[in-house]
């Protein structure tokens, strides 16, 4: 009975030992594209990112085809993925000192130009070659000014697909920061020619 005994607190002990699997927490990298030689000017508010519903939830997913998700077990993202998109917009456009000031969803004031959007895709994807990052973003800019219909400026839909030094998920985040990155950098150049080309057919003062 002694041993018995004995042997069951061993295993006990044993079982107590075993360490829990770890879990990550992962945040997407904030773009950091070079000011702009010159500015349009104007204050934009970035009135949010509207995620897909199939991203709704707090882990990395991997897309195995045209309809089959799979989640990274253990893997999370830092925050809700709508807000930190939201966030590195806003800070991404305003390094890129394009207009005058950029104001996120909630801050004070009134604004010239309103960008809005929806995420369609960011996450990884499996492919002939392995896994790469894919981040797709629909982005609308639309003329902010109270005194009449806003008008839409822009409409684009931007996609990167991006490989991954190595298939794992922290790479895999690191891939999806250098195509938001991108994506920030063509919106830039989309925005600057068509904010242009709208000023110079502006009627002149008299």
């Amino acid at each position: 009975m002694r041993a018995s005994a004995a042997v069951c607190l061993a295993l006990l002990a044993g079982c107590g030992s075993v360490d829990a699997p770890e879990e990550h927490w992962y945040r997407i990298e904030v773009p950091r594209p070079a000011p702009r030689a010159a500015r349009q000017g104007g204050v934009l508010r970035v009135a949010g990112l509207e995620l897909a519903p199939s991203l709704a939830g707090d882990r990395l997913q991997v897309a195995e085809g045209a309809v089959a998700l799979r989640p990274f077990l253990l893997h999370h993202w830092a925050g809700p993925l709508d807000q930190m998109l939201t966030q590195g917009l806003v800070l991404g456009l305003a390094r890129a000192e394009l207009f005058a000031e950029v104001k996120g969803p909630a801050a004070p004031g009134g604004e010239d130009y309103v960008l809005s959007g929806h995420v369609l895709d960011c996450h990884a994807v499996r492919g002939p070659d392995g896994l790469a990052a894919r981040i797709t973003l629909r982005l609308q800019l639309k003329d902010g000014a109270a005194s009449h219909q806003p008008r839409v400026l822009c409409e684009a839909e931007l996609t990167r697909t991006v490989a991954a030094e190595v298939a794992a998920p922290e790479p895999l985040v690191r891939a999806l920061g250098r195509g938001f990155h991108e994506l920030v950098e063509e919106w830039l150049v989309r925005s600057d020619e068509v904010l242009g080309a709208a000023r110079a057919m502006a009627p002149k003062p008299r």
